[in-house]
């Protein structure tokens, strides 16, 4: 039986296509359409169900050591920046992209792609064991639900959501984060008081924020973040379908459209594409190979 996450029957009352994505039961695309999708994303803003990704957090005396023996990135990071790396497997295959977030000395919050956690953690685990290192890892799963909010209308909606927007946006550049990702300990907030960890990153291109909250509360706050959004064109996002398709999927998603048609998703895939290599590449060249974020 597949994984759901706790959006599942959301996604099934507005009519999504569900398809076997890792072990779990995920939109592939909702009656807007690909398209639509695709363009409010660059436009205006998507809403996203990331509840099927991993979680771990990596803590102890020696967690900054077993994470730096696997992971590409430098985390010795100053203020609450995030990095994007890819961890290694011990022959240096790589085994998964990943976003660590340093929280506090001695305390990381790692998210990894769905069905990477075990292995990450197995293999993180079995170094700090043969090198006698105090490392605790420990899945998340179950304890938070995830949204991303992505596009240009972001802060607009996101301004209507959170309690004291204007301290949480001030000093919350690209790959910076805050609050607590364990969320009793977070210091911020929705207007109603809902502790949440805010992750200023995104795999669009586009300005965007990660949004973690209480795993019981999502469905509430995405229908919030829906109604928020409304005037600002926010619609729900496929979560598993790739960001920038290209021209094998027209073919495959829009056999039967005209000359015409086709050249017009051409043009636009290709405003998405060069958006995408601008804003996603430059900052993947910062975050994999500059040492200071």
């Amino acid at each position: 039986m597949l994984h759901q996450t706790a959006l599942h029957a959301t996604h099934e009352a507005l009519g999504a296509t569900l398809v076997d994505f890792g072990g779990w039961d995920m939109p592939l695309w909702y009656p807007t359409g690909a398209v639509k999708e695709h363009l409010a994303v660059i436009q205006h803003a998507g809403l996203f169900d990331i509840g099927h990704m991993a979680g771990l957090m990596v803590s102890g005396p020696d967690a900054l050591e077993a994470l730096q023996w696997a992971f590409t990135k430098d985390l010795s990071l100053s203020g609450p920046r995030a990095a994007y790396g890819a961890f290694l497997d011990a022959s240096g295959g790589v085994v998964d992209d990943a976003i660590v977030y340093p929280l506090s000395e001695g305390r990381y919050f790692v998210v990894l792609n769905v069905g990477k956690g075990e292995r990450i953690a197995e293999s993180l685990s079995a170094w700090a064991v043969s090198e006698g290192k105090s490392v605790t890892i420990r899945d998340l799963a179950g304890t938070y639900g995830k949204l991303d909010l992505q596009g240009p209308a972001t802060v607009r909606v996101m301004t209507k959501l959170l309690k004291d927007p204007e301290s949480v946006f001030d000093k919350l550049p690209y790959f910076s984060f805050k609050g607590d990702i364990e969320l009793a300990n977070s210091d911020i907030f929705l207007a109603d008081g809902t502790p949440i960890f805010l992750s200023r990153t995104g795999y669009t291109g586009e300005q965007g924020f990660e949004i973690f909250v209480p795993y019981d509360k999502i469905v509430d706050i995405w229908n919030r973040i829906l109604e928020a959004g409304k005037d600002e064109g926010v619609i729900p996002w496929a979560s598993i379908r790739p960001k920038y398709p290209f021209a094998d999927t027209t073919k495959r998603l829009f056999p039967n459209c005209s000359i015409k048609r086709k050249f017009q998703l051409y043009e636009i895939k290709a405003n998405i594409t060069k958006k995408f290599l601008r804003n996603f590449l430059s900052s993947f060249y910062v975050n994999i190979f500059l040492i200071t974020p």
